[in-house]
């Protein structure tokens, strides 16, 4: 075999998780990871339920009798692929401390895994956007000028929830960043740095796209090795980035 054929091979795999069956592993060697995020700002938008399990680095695809399924306001919902190593579940829910259980299913071979848990965090509606005090509308968008910080205020009572925030991928001149802020006391200050042009494009205007979010953990299975539970409210904001 040639170094050629051998650097394409490496090429071709490179970056590529590895796959492995469920009935390849325990229940107590999976690390799990569950997250349903709403997404606010669309009436037409879902609250999406998603896991990914893993083996190691591995990542599970499941097989036989296992099956994921998740439970909410009274529903439950077999949980399917999405064409890609998560499992998907879709709902008509946005309302705070929603409860939702996620459950691995394993026949009779093994141990199941019903009760990992999280509950909404409550929606909002972002109210200001501020940005050098002020944010322009020319045309009815809203342009957002590169290399100060931006604030976002929204209404609710203040929460424990984690707050969140990050540019959209998609955007012409843009690099997808994100970042946290603390605790949800109904404003958010986002800083320059994350309003960061690609190399090449300092000096070009392009439309792009920016969310905060509310996040709450729960908790996962004790059956499982390890993982994360976690519910998210996320806004979407659209906005015209200038240099």
């Amino acid at each position: 075999m040639t170094k050629k054929t051998l650097l394409l091979l490496a090429l071709a795999t490179f970056g590529c998780a590895e796959k492995m069956d469920s009935t390849d592993v325990r229940t107590s060697g999976i690390r799990a990871e569950f997250e349903v995020i709403s997404f606010l700002g669309d009436s037409n938008a879902k609250t999406q339920a998603r896991a990914i399990l893993y083996g190691g680095s591995d990542v599970i695809r499941l097989r036989g009798d296992d099956y994921l399924e998740v439970h909410a306001d009274g529903e439950t919902k077999r949980m399917d692929r999405d064409g890609g190593d998560d499992y998907l579940a879709t709902f008509d829910i946005q309302a705070e401390d929603t409860e939702f259980v996620f459950s691995l299913q394993r026949g009779d071979d093994d141990t199941d895994a019903p009760d990992s848990h999280v509950t909404l965090p409550p929606p909002f509606t972002v109210l200001g956007m501020e940005n050098n005090g002020v944010v322009q509308e020319e045309n009815g968008q809203v342009r957002v000028p590169r290399g100060v910080d931006v604030v976002l205020t929204w209404k609710e009572d203040d929460t424990d929830d984690d707050v969140n925030y990050g540019i959209g991928n998609g955007s012409d001149c843009l690099s997808a960043r994100t970042g946290s802020a603390g605790k949800n006391n109904g404003s958010v200050t986002i800083p320059a740095s994350i309003f960061r042009a690609k190399a090449g494009q300092e000096d070009s205007v392009c439309g792009a796209t920016l969310y905060v979010e509310l996040e709450r953990k729960g908790e996962r299975d004790a059956a499982f090795k390890s993982g994360t539970v976690r519910a998210k409210q996320r806004y979407w904001i659209n906005f015209v980035s200038t240099p």
